[in-house]
């Protein structure tokens, strides 16, 4: 770490506090000529001192320093430098053979390794739970955010690239890094602009071919927005329309906004295509009957089928509900019912062969135990069950314990029903398309 700091409100101490706090197993060597130690490290004045090799080499010194910091990286054989600092000059060259994220990156983290080379204060939340969910963000602090909102809903990492201006390493490097990632499953992608948007659309092709979906949010939209991009990232974001019909052509699912980002990204962590085909047949289950009308409405509204119990799956039901319990899709089983039936009744909705997704609707009936009690039955359901079960949980800080327990165990969840939906959609279009896809 090149300019680490002892001042733990300073940029060049936050990767040293991070890499401790995820359970860094290699070496780190703070360079710091005005420091002996930081914390339980020892400092090296320069690069050149550090007595082993060094793969990586964070960069957090003033601008005029970053070049002779380069030089020092190459002469020492390091193989790739991450470079935090701003403003650098336009000129600015690596010398030949090492490769170099930024200027102006937050750095990345791999959640299996684990190493955490960034200083992005999401990793103030501890360690990162490792799963399938590839980041690339051009924007260090909308992909910190969008990585909270992420880890918060349950969802693991692969690994999440802060890439920043993009003069050397850009987005269609990490995204082929990622592509050749076999724990990553699931891509998502905040740009601004593309620097090679040819390579970019032959990688998009090849995820596609390889059934890893891609979620981009794709900033600067509008014409000022596309000024203000250039400042930030020194990147032209191009035309509006035709970066969608181009997205659209290779299979890239385009978010509209931050929200449905991580929507989407709950969805399609549990609905991958294989080993069988994603469909788009819902059945939805609840306790609320305004709960049930709400979710036919915005099935209603886009397009899902919500396809009507079996006879056999009527039958089978009768016996676990409430005599006077209309048995339908959506399904409100009432309130008052004991657990045990209620989650065996949700288990013999999910049998039903005409269903291939089951959506749980809670509310606040039950208050906030009967929620946490909720929440673990539907950890163990969903683990049973051969096709997908997304859990939606509409109330406020009486599912705050509930949320907490889904969360720990890694269980994506939603917060609302057209979210959810919304989502579902997206998925089932995806799946449906992938194989009708031709490939120019």
């Amino acid at each position: 770490m090149l300019g680490a700091s002892g001042d733990p409100e300073r940029l060049g101490h936050r990767p040293l506090k991070y890499l401790a706090a995820t359970g860094f197993a290699g070496a780190v060597y703070p360079v710091n000529p005005r420091r002996e130690r930081i914390g339980d490290l020892r400092c090296y004045p320069d690069l050149a001192s550090v007595p082993d090799p060094v793969d990586l080499a964070l960069i957090s010194l003033a601008a005029d320093q970053v070049p002779g910091a380069l030089n020092a990286c190459a002469a020492r054989g390091v193989g790739m430098a991450v470079i935090l600092s701003a403003d650098l000059p336009p000129d600015l060259r690596p010398p030949e053979g090492l490769l170099v994220m930024g200027p102006n990156s937050m750095g990345f983290l791999d959640a299996h390794a684990p190493v955490a080379a960034t200083w992005n204060s999401t990793l103030d939340l501890g360690t990162v739970r490792a799963g399938s969910v590839g980041l690339i963000a051009q924007s260090g602090g909308l992909g910190g955010a969008v990585l909270n909102r992420l880890l918060d809903r349950g969802i693991g990492i692969s690994q999440a690239f802060f890439s920043g201006e993009e003069r050397f390493l850009d987005t269609c490097d990490l995204l082929e890094l990622l592509l050749d990632d076999a724990a990553t499953g699931l891509i998502v992608l905040l740009v601004e602009g593309l620097r090679r948007p040819t390579r970019f659309l032959e990688l998009a092709r090849r995820a596609r071919e390889r059934e890893v979906p891609l979620i981009a949010f794709k900033l600067a939209r509008s014409p000022r927005s596309a000024v203000a991009a250039l400042a930030h990232t020194g990147m032209l974001a191009g035309r509006r329309r035709v970066q969608q019909a181009a997205f659209r052509q290779v299979g890239i699912v385009e978010a509209e906004t931050l929200d449905v980002v991580v929507d989407l990204a709950v969805v399609f962590a549990q609905t991958p295509a294989k080993p069988t085909p994603f469909g788009g047949r819902l059945a939805v289950f609840t306790t609320s009957g305004g709960a049930a009308i709400l979710a036919q409405d915005v099935c209603d509204s886009l397009g899902l089928e919500l396809p009507p119990p079996s006879a056999e799956t009527v039958e089978a039901l009768r016996p676990l509900l409430h005599p006077w319990t209309p048995i339908a899709n959506p399904l409100d089983v009432g309130a008052g019912l004991p657990e045990g039936d209620l989650l065996r009744a949700l288990a013999t909705l999910a049998a039903d062969p005409r269903i291939d997704v089951v959506v749980s609707i809670n509310t606040m009936i039950g208050g906030r135990a009967k929620l946490a009690e909720r929440a673990r039955g539907l950890l163990d359901l969903a683990a049973e069950l051969p096709k997908p079960l997304l859990t939606c949980w509409l109330g406020g800080s009486l599912s705050e314990e509930a949320l907490t327990i889904l969360r720990d165990a890694g269980r994506p969840h939603f917060l609302s029903v057209e979210a959810c939906l919304g989502a579902l959609r997206a998925a089932r279009e995806y799946h449906r398309r992938r194989s009708l896809w031709i490939s120019p």
